[in-house]
């Protein structure tokens, strides 16, 4: 017969994969119950890696009875449709794009266009955003009862619009999502903006998507100071490189975005290494990292602790960098992202109070 495409993946058992029969004795009702569950941001490496591990391996699909056609899964494609959902939701956006490659009559499936179009926000590649949702909407698809999967492509067809300079259609449409009981007000004040009415201050978004940030961009306006609470992994790594986005509002992505395994360390690094900081600052980086922990405090310590023509003086550094990081929860990125410099520091007995904290760090990293 015809190969599942709940089989396909990225990674078989000699890659590090779980294997084969990693769903042997499931059934697949359970597999489709519970995968949407999986957290999506996780900060420990070791359920990162496990995560990764369990939606891209390659396996027989879980055992398929008469459930199965009741889970709507005849051709295994709800469970490849499932994985992909908790990877993009997770941020992993290589391992969507590369599964998405696979999956035979991808557009057919709600789950696999709706993460498409989010990526394609993320990007930047608004036309091809809009081409998708003219494609959706090309269809019997604009009236009839709104399910969520119709409602984010209606609103995606607005900005559109918007961009297209189409009052009265945007009006439509805003009408239509009023109906549906669709509860996104900063949607609607940057919609408003876009489609020629007033320009209203924007100052919280309460769940940041790909497409406030598109529109953000598009509307040449600020992402506001509180959008990282609450936002999705990949759309805290999109503005932690957003130049829309304040420094202070980056580095707090930055650190979240290294913290969930989605954002590479170097990348958290050139962040740090970006922030301007005075002399009088640099001498005092110790004490307000006492003062004020935080993202803005490790950055300062990060450069300090490479600078300093001192050895004692980068070492005072970098401890200080680990206790602001144990003190804002972020440790471990802590000791990631100061790992390179505090490998450069050679055994000394003048460093001996040194040892213990270094030894943990280096540990840890």
């Amino acid at each position: 017969g015809q190969a599942k495409v709940s089989a396909i993946g990225l990674l078989n058992a000699a890659q590090g994969g779980l294997g084969q029969d990693m769903w042997a004795g499931t059934r697949l009702p359970l597999v489709m119950a519970l995968l949407p569950r999986l957290p999506a941001a996780a900060s420990s490496p070791a359920m990162q890696s496990l995560r990764r591990r369990l939606l891209v391996s390659t396996a027989l699909p879980p055992a398929d009875d008469a459930s199965a056609a009741d889970a709507g899964d005849q051709d295994g494609s709800a469970l490849a449709a499932a994985r992909i959902e908790r990877l993009a939701a997770a941020g992993d956006s290589d391992a969507v794009a590369r599964l998405l490659k696979f999956a035979p009559l991808t557009m057919e499936n709600a789950v696999y266009a709706r993460v498409q179009v989010e990526a394609e926000l993320l990007n930047g590649n608004v036309r091809e955003a809009c081409r998708m949702a003219r494609n959706f909407f090309s269809g019997d698809n604009v009236s009839g009862p709104t399910t969520d999967d119709q409602a984010i492509w209606q609103k995606v067809m607005a900005f559109c619009l918007a961009l297209d300079g189409q009052a009265a259609q945007v009006e439509l449409y805003e009408q239509l999502l009023y109906e549906n009981g669709i509860d996104d007000e900063a949607y609607f004040t940057l919609l408003s903006g876009l489609s020629g009415g007033e320009v209203e201050p924007l100052d919280k978004i309460a769940r940041t998507g790909p497409l406030h940030l598109a529109m953000l961009r598009a509307a040449r306006r600020a992402i506001p100071a509180d959008a990282v609470k609450g936002a999705a992994p990949a759309v805290v790594r999109a503005i932690a490189t957003s130049p829309n986005a304040s420094l202070s509002l980056r580095l707090e992505a930055a650190e979240r975005a290294e913290a969930m395994g989605i954002l590479g360390t170097e990348i958290l690094a050139r962040v740090y290494a970006s922030v301007p900081f005075s002399a009088e600052q640099a001498a005092d980086a110790i004490a307000l990292a006492e003062q004020q922990p935080g993202p803005s405090a490790a950055a300062i310590l990060y450069q300090v602790a490479r600078i300093d023509d001192q050895i004692s003086g980068r070492a005072r550094a970098l401890a200080a960098a680990w206790r602001n990081g144990r003190r804002s929860g972020r440790y471990m990125t802590a000791v990631r992202v100061n790992l390179s410099q505090t490998r450069t520091i050679q055994p000394d007995p003048a460093l001996a109070w040194f040892a213990a904290p270094a030894g943990r760090a280096l540990l840890a990293a």
